[in-house]
């Protein structure tokens, strides 16, 4: 489980829903707008900064995988297989996570 701060994230144990505790932290670049995790990678959408692909296998030591910096992406709207769907300020895009290194936008829908 994830809890969104300003410039980045945090990590919980959720292991006894009762009582989740931190168990790590990520920095990111820019103000942390939402995130959705699966398949042990955390996909952390910035206002202003793209995003911010990290594998929190371990979550106490996350690992920077990669980033998109193409646009402004206000909601991930949800992950499928190698799949990303985001809401880009009123805009729909599907961005292709396949190598999560260098993710990058497979369409782009003017809504």
């Amino acid at each position: 489980r994830v809890g969104l701060q300003p410039a980045g994230f945090e990590i919980f144990d959720v292991g006894d829903p009762a009582s989740p505790a931190p168990a790590g932290y990520v920095a990111t670049a820019g103000y942390t707008v939402d995130v959705r995790v699966a398949g042990g990678v955390a996909y952390v959408a910035e206002d202003q900064a793209g995003m911010e692909l990290f594998d929190v296998t371990v979550p106490g030591s996350p690992v920077l995988l990669g980033s998109y910096v193409e646009g402004t992406v206000e909601r991930i709207v949800n992950v499928e297989g190698n799949h990303l769907y985001v809401n880009n300020r009123g805009h729909f895009a599907k961005l292709d996570v396949t190598d999560p290194s260098a993710p990058f936008m497979a369409t782009f829908y003017n809504a």
